[in-house]
């Protein structure tokens, strides 16, 4: 994978995070609390870049499946990136909620603890940030990407992925799905798993590797899209999709200049910190009868700049230092060193 490709998944990330940003400021803040102004319906689209943030998943947990040897390898990658900032971020969140925050955003201390664990939402504890939901999902994806690498199918895993996108699509063309619980929803990966798949899918169409079972998950896939959302939803992620497939391919050279780039770069730390910061920020503006326009602005650019605080002050050296310390401390390596010590001055 060269480093054309780390760039064009960087650019896909900091568009996400900004279309979701875009969707939340706008959107979603008149649906909760209403603006003062009349917010084009356009702006609702901006909910799909959660749909992108999940086709980057799929693409991203295969490819890193592919390079290592050790299920703890998997698992320590995953929470030296995810979990440092996460709990930053959470705890940030928290104390600006309680002291500032919309009194409806405002969580219990107890709720922070469950929080840190990231499971809150098969707890039925609230997300201290809206924004979480997703990463109850991309738990739930990691853990089952990683049974199927324990057993040895990432080779099969088109079979494995086309029956449960097929699976997944019944349910939904049947109506099924709605008598299923939402956290056994949300751990089987219902409603989202086409995206993973797709993302999985994209990951061997890119490496030459595709099978007649790749097109058929990645057909599978876009089909269900049209049973699941409504035709426009439907056609937008469609054609998320193509913007995928070309910027994997270097067919997107908008996504490697530097704003993107930035906003990729910080896009983890950004989604993490922007909501309810950022609606709190647009509330104050409200309750001083001060623009809201000017509001929005601020409450993007309080998310940059905190996003970025937290990508270099706490992402990236914790990232880098827990995976530095895995590699001088794991146990897999003082029993191999071992091993080989044994071998080349036996006894």
């Amino acid at each position: 994978m060269n480093s054309l490709r780390l760039t064009a998944l960087d650019g896909l990330r900091g568009l996400a995070a900004l279309a979701v940003a875009f969707y939340h400021f706008f959107y979603h803040y008149n649906i909760d609390y209403g603006h003062q102004f009349s917010v084009p319906s356009g702006l609702q689209f901006g909910y799909y870049g959660v749909h992108l943030f999940f086709l980057v998943s799929g693409f991203v947990i295969f490819w890193t499946l592919s390079r290592i040897n050790h299920p703890v390898d998997f698992i320590w990658l995953r929470l030296s990136r995810l979990f440092p900032v996460y709990w930053v971020a959470a705890t940030i969140t928290f104390f600006i909620m309680f002291f500032y925050g919309p009194e409806n955003r405002v969580a219990k201390v107890s709720d922070l603890i469950i929080n840190y664990s990231m499971l809150q939402g098969y707890l039925g504890v609230r997300h201290i940030d809206g924004v979480y939901w997703t990463l109850t999902l991309e738990l739930a994806f990691y853990f089952w990407m990683l049974i199927l690498f324990m057993c040895h199918q990432l080779k099969n895993i088109e079979r494995w992925f086309l029956a449960w996108v097929l699976l997944a699509t019944t349910l939904t063309f049947t109506g099924w799905i709605e008598s299923i619980p939402m956290r056994l929803r949300y751990l089987l990966l219902l409603d989202y798993i086409g995206l993973f798949a797709a993302g999985i899918c994209f990951y061997r169409l890119r490496e030459g590797a595709a099978t007649k079972a790749t097109y058929s998950v990645l057909t599978l896939s876009l089909l269900g899209l049209y049973i699941q959302y409504n035709f426009l939803g439907a056609a937008i992620i469609t054609v998320i999709y193509c913007l995928f497939y070309c910027a994997i391919n270097d067919k997107i050279l908008l996504l490697s200049y530097k704003p993107f780039l930035f906003m990729g770069t910080i896009s983890y730390s950004f989604y993490l910190i922007h909501q309810n910061i950022g609606y709190t920020v647009i509330h104050l503006f409200y309750e001083h009868n001060m623009s809201p326009f000017l509001g929005i602005a601020c409450a993007f650019i309080t998310a940059l700049i905190l996003g970025t605080l937290l990508t270099y002050t706490i992402e990236k050296p914790a990232m880098n230092y827990l995976r530095k310390f895995y590699r001088k401390n794991s146990l897999l390596n003082k029993i191999t060193n071992k091993i080989e010590a044994n071998a080349t001055n036996p006894q």
